[in-house]
């Protein structure tokens, strides 16, 4: 049986800024790129919902527009990853916590998710992943986060799974 190794990824240097308009367009290609990666394998259909009603420019300027938005980018200025922080009920919930794939292991998602947790008010922070997405689950439970339930989708779509962790 022959080891594997993995190549180590290039040191970037990053900084974690608040995202803004002009950030639409750029965070509206990671989402085609990242749900690609994400969802497809899971659900073909629920890919193709997810770039229409989360990642459009419309729908990205709308929430941009309302809600608080974390980006990390390179040097260069480029996005590697996004989170944002939303409200449900009166509890902060996490809405997005993306990072580009080429950017996956150089710990941007746990940059990001500081940042989000910075700003949440209240007892807990919750969020939600995709069934079967399993790189989620295993941030989320490097992470704190325990799963609240499951809800199953009664259209075709993929399940999912609701978890939170105290602040």
């Amino acid at each position: 049986m022959t080891e594997q190794t993995q190549k180590p990824r290039p040191a970037t240097k990053t900084s974690i800024r608040r995202a803004d308009l002009s950030d639409a367009g750029e965070l509206h290609a990671i989402g085609i790129e990242v749900t690609a990666s994400t969802y497809s394998p899971i659900n073909d259909e629920y890919a193709s919902l997810t770039v229409r009603t989360e990642w459009s420019i419309e729908a990205l300027r709308s929430s941009l527009e309302r809600y608080p938005y974390w980006v990390s980018v390179d040097e260069n200025g480029a996005i590697l990853g996004v989170a944002n922080l939303g409200e449900f009920d009166g509890e902060s919930v996490l809405g997005k916590l993306y990072v580009r794939p080429q950017a996956q292991g150089r710990g941007i998602g746990s940059q990001l998710l500081a940042a989000v947790m910075e700003a949440a008010e209240g007892p807990q922070l919750t969020l939600e992943y995709v069934d079967g997405n399993v790189s989620a689950a295993a941030f989320c439970r490097d992470h704190g986060f325990e799963e609240v339930r499951r809800t199953t989708s009664q259209q075709g779509l993929p399940d999912m799974v609701l978890l939170s962790r105290v602040l």
